[in-house]
């Protein structure tokens, strides 16, 4: 929990005295946080951040964006302190966190024009406006701060990192080159390499760096305690940052889950305080932020736009949905690309008792979706699904592009590269609710991004049914322990499963010894072992893994078109079909497809006439439309049914399209 700083903090105080001087206090800090001490966490902060930010400028060149890079990485500390071996090895480690999340991270540069409207940072001029100044300082200023970005960004790496750490860190070269890795002579004339550039601008860069440095504020540090606070349900903590700073309540977070996975961070995508604090289901954490002034209505400033209130009601929190509606939350406000209200999404989720809630506090009934379907048009469609005819020994998983090209035997071994953020756990709830009644059982080992917590999110989310019990850190033999003890549940556990297991570096062999069991296992309906996490993009052979009876391969390309279940297919394969006629079709279809991305690799889906072939490119552009579709949990994202379609009328289907 956390709770206030009890001993001497560090808050104000300067980089520029020696990481050497008071290693002993900051390392004293660090060793309390590995041993879970929370309070230690905003000295921490203080201490550290300047160093961050610097850090951030130098590797990415852009003072706009270093402050979010810097944030993303202390949120990789409170994550993974535990796997710091070091205390006084931290200066170092933030370094790589840095690097890590600026080299991840999309950049969302705008150097050219400023827009004269823009008055405040969050409008597009950075740092140094004065909001009470003239439309001509204002002029002036954009420009200025245009050419200081221009002239940042175009220095070399090394020479931004050495200024950023010298201005902003407010580092002696000696510590600059200890932090670098480099000599002091080495540190020294990049700097004059980098004043020689900068010129006449050198001033403004000086100015502009000092401006972003955030230990002039308890901003910073306070933003990220205040997600903190939420993500480990602490109101105590929570009050005492909004009592300091109210406009708190307003603070938002963001990284997409692609920026998540490649750096260890999680789901996210960007949201504000007040949805954080209802996807926790916890009403203390949301009251507190209504109080301080978060508004109740406003959306999500992410590619779902959901409320708090749509948030509250996709995971049921019953509490959580009275207290905004109390407070006058907006009912009728449209979530996700398909427009679903919050009383659609409690006909999706089957809550009969938010439902009564929400048309007592004023729903409108009459309201449509995107396609133009009412809540009661989807009551209605979800009581006539066609019933489960699954084969005695193929799934059916109800998810046309696995159906086609790696159908699933019963107790088959599926592997999954590295797809977070592309939809992997999202098609895997599909695959749950297809061969309901089933439980999703995830086991093995907490790395990376793969903790325990993002996936009961993603559970809850979902509805799906779950047990998450992962391993957390710890001595190899007593993480196989655990693990073993998991496995127990797991088998000791009545019905039906759909296994998830997460193997980590130096326990690959641990989760491999357990597939032969899990695979006999006859309440084990598949079991799917998803790779190691790397920051690198994974190498996928064409071959199977041997042992596998299948692979599931989710695509990045796809997944930025929305062309869920993003697999693609040129890696996603059986090792046996259900019959020769089976395997042929998907093999014609796998070439169509793999040979239309190459032509559009991006799935824009454009024009059949522009391109050299016009039939085969409406041909694949058919198929790419007609494997696209919702599964059944998350149905309400798109507002379009999910495809229910049998095996044998996948196979017709696929047939017509490719005139076979």
């Amino acid at each position: 929990m956390l709770s206030a700083v009890t001993g001497p903090t560090l808050a104000g105080s300067s980089l520029v005295m020696k990481l050497i001087e008071d290693r002993k206090e900051w390392a004293g800090l660090v060793d309390a946080a590995r041993r879970g001490d929370a309070a230690a966490w905003p000295a921490i902060i203080d201490r550290f951040e300047d160093l961050a930010v610097a850090s951030a400028v130098g590797l990415c060149g852009d003072l706009d964006e270093a402050p979010d890079i810097a944030q993303e990485a202390f949120v990789l500390a409170f994550r993974h302190i535990r796997d710091l071996d070091d205390p006084a090895a931290f200066p170092a480690w933030m370094l790589q966190l840095v690097r890590t999340a600026t080299h991840r991270r999309t950049r969302r540069r705008q150097l050219a024009s400023v827009s004269l409207d823009a008055t405040t940072p969050n409008d597009g001029v950075g740092a140094l406006v004065d909001p009470t100044a003239s439309p001509d300082e204002l002029v002036i200023n954009a420009i200025e701060q245009a050419n200081v970005r221009a002239a940042i960004e175009h220095l070399a790496e090394g020479e931004r990192c050495v200024i950023a750490l010298h201005y902003l860190a407010e580092m002696p070269y000696a510590d600059v080159a200890a932090f670098l890795n480099i000599n002091v002579s080495a540190a020294k004339k990049r700097a004059w390499s980098a004043r020689a550039r900068l010129k006449e601008l050198l001033p403004m860069v000086t100015d502009a760096l000092t401006a972003a440095r955030p230990s002039g504020n308890n901003d910073f540090r306070d933003t990220i305690l205040l997600f903190q606070a939420i993500r480990t349900h602490d109101p105590d903590s929570l009050k005492r940052l909004l009592a300091g700073d109210p406009t708190l309540a307003t603070a938002t977070e963001d990284w997409s889950p692609a920026e998540g996975f490649e750096s260890s961070l999680g789901f996210s995508e960007r949201a504000t305080a007040l949805i954080r604090a209802a996807g926790t289901g916890n009403v203390e954490l949301v009251r507190l932020l209504v109080e301080a002034g978060a508004p109740v209505s406003e959306p999500c400033p992410c590619v779902d736009h959901e409320s708090a209130l749509v948030t509250a009601v996709n995971i049921d929190a019953t509490d959580v949905v009275d207290y905004l509606l109390e407070q006058g939350a907006s009912v009728d406000d449209g979530a996700f690309d398909g427009a679903s209200t919050a009383l659609h999404v409690a006909v999706h989720r089957k809550y009969p008792h938010l439902v009564q809630r929400l048309l007592a506090a004023g729903a409108n009934p009459a309201a449509t979706d995107a396609n133009g379907r009412t809540a009661a048009d989807w009551e209605s469609l979800k009581a006539v699904r066609i019933p489960d005819t699954n084969p005695d020994e193929f799934l059916w998983t109800r998810i046309r592009a696995i159906d086609l090209f790696a159908p699933l035997r019963h107790g088959a071994l599926v592997h999954i590269p590295p797809a977070y953020g592309l939809g992997a756990m999202r098609a895997l709830c599909g695959i749950v609710d297809a061969v309901a009644p089933a439980r999703w059982w995830m086991v093995g080992f907490e790395h990376g991004p793969y903790e325990p917590l993002e996936f009961e999110q993603e559970a809850l989310n979902s509805g799906t049914p779950a047990t998450i019990d992962l391993v957390g850190s710890g001595e190899a033999a007593d993480r196989r322990r655990r693990f073993a003890s998991s496995l127990e549940r797991l088998t000791a556990a009545p019905g039906h499963k759909v296994v998830m297991c997460v193997p980590a570096p130096g326990h690959e062999h641990d989760v491999t010894l357990t597939l032969p069991g899990l695979q006999a296992n006859p309440s084990v309906l598949t079991t799917v072992v998803v790779a190691p996490y790397s920051t690198e993009p994974p190498s996928i052979p064409e071959a199977l893994p041997e042992g596998f009876d299948a692979r599931l391969t989710f695509d990045g390309a796809r997944a930025r078109a929305r062309r869920w279940p993003a697999i693609e297919p040129s890696r996603t394969l059986a090792r046996v079909y259900p019959d020769a006629r089976h395997e042929h079709i998907a093999g014609v279809a796998r070439t169509a497809l793999i040979e239309y991305a190459l032509s559009d690799p991006e799935f824009a889906l454009p024009d059949p006439h522009t391109f050299d072939n016009p039939d085969t490119a409406h041909q694949a552009q058919t198929l790419v439309r007609y494997l696209t579709h919702a599964f059944r949990p998350f149905e309400m994202l798109s507002a379009t049914p999910a495809a229910d379609t049998t095996i044998d009328e996948l196979l017709n289907n696929v047939e017509h399209i490719l005139n076979l």
